[in-house]
């Protein structure tokens, strides 16, 4: 269990360890509680409320166990459904318990970063495209714009539209048209490219608080990857491939899940293109500071420097820029 490895130092009596367990459950709980109802009263904290809500959830999870942490949770959404409506007790089990889940999977599994990132952005993608489907389908066929500036609204605070409203200042009446429907056409792009920034972010961010919780030792024995030799598995080219080609090549449904996968695996990509720019900054030993200036600056300058990383990650997979791949031994002829 999770909770006997709560103390991480000198020996002490288990009425003082249970204590403590106890103290860190309510701190827990209230810090839960406090952020779900920053997020029901002020819309504005939407996207800090989203990052942070899944981590003492994650912890009552470790703690309580999962039959019961599950069982007050769900508790929870049902509490909020019948106070409130479907809406909030939803966004509380997408946005929190799921994500919560994987974490705390993550420590009980001992499940690699990747995998933990990737079922969590999948499980949580998925329950939210599901919603949309059952609840807003003129958002996913790109046909009510009205629909998709109350999902905009709801998800990321009452200027989230603003966006919209500068595209049609910016061009004419024909091309905004045009560029927001492409825009709601790939909302499935969009969820799951969100879920995935805001599921790394609380990962590593989870990382840092079960080492602060349960000390060193827990936190060693948690698989680690070193994001500079990371990469995408290498068949996932041709899916970036094949979705080009749908494009081109179709209208309608097919061209629409072609755009999405476009668009998600560019981004995996994109990811990819980083982390063969942080390999060589630390080979040519460039100090950490300036990694993170450099960081910020990719960000900054992120509508130029997206198609160049992108692109790198994609020639990486043909390059091996980094030498990281095992190498396949060549056959030696008889006779030779």
């Amino acid at each position: 269990m999770v909770s006997e490895a709560f103390h991480d130092g000198p020996v002490e009596t288990p009425q003082r360890r249970a204590s403590k367990l106890r103290l860190t459950v309510v701190c827990a709980a209230a810090c839960a509680a406090v952020l779900t109802g920053l997020r029901l009263a002020f819309p504005l904290f939407a996207h800090v409320t989203k990052f942070v809500l899944p981590l003492p959830l994650a912890v009552l999870y470790l703690l309580l166990g999962p039959p019961l942490a599950l069982s007050a949770l769900l508790g929870v959404c049902a509490v909020l459904w019948v106070i409130l409506s479907w809406e909030p007790a939803f966004t509380f089990l997408a946005e929190g318990v799921l994500v919560a889940i994987v974490l705390g999977e993550h420590v009980r599994r001992h499940l690699s970063p990747t995998k933990t990132i990737a079922v969590g952005v999948l499980t949580v993608s998925l329950a939210t495209l599901l919603l949309l489907a059952t609840s807003r389908p003129g958002v996913l066929t790109g046909t009510d714009e009205k629909e998709f500036r109350a999902m905009l609204r709801y998800s990321g605070g009452t200027n989230a539209a603003q966006p919209l409203d500068q595209i049609k200042e910016s061009f004419g009446e024909k091309e905004a048209g045009l560029l927001i429907r492409y825009m709601m056409l790939s909302t499935p792009a969009l969820i799951v490219v969100g879920q995935l920034v805001y599921i790394i972010v609380g990962f590593w961010a989870f990382r840092a608080l079960i080492r602060r919780l349960f000390g060193p030792t827990v936190a060693r024995i948690l698989p680690t990857e070193d994001f500079k030799i990371w990469h995408a598995p290498d068949h996932l080219i041709f899916a970036l491939i094949a979705s080009g080609f749908v494009m081109l090549g179709t209208h309608g449904l097919l061209a629409q899940i072609a755009l999405n996968v476009l668009i998600v695996v560019g981004v995996v990509y994109f990811i990819q293109g980083l982390a063969v720019g942080s390999f060589f900054l630390d080979r040519l030993k460039v100090a950490r500071t300036f990694q993170w200036l450099a960081l910020l600056i990719v960000f900054l300058l992120i509508k130029v420097l997206f198609i160049v990383l992108t692109g790198l990650g994609v020639v990486d997979v043909f390059v091996d820029f980094r030498k990281i791949r095992p190498k396949h031994t060549p056959i030696k002829q008889e006779g030779s």
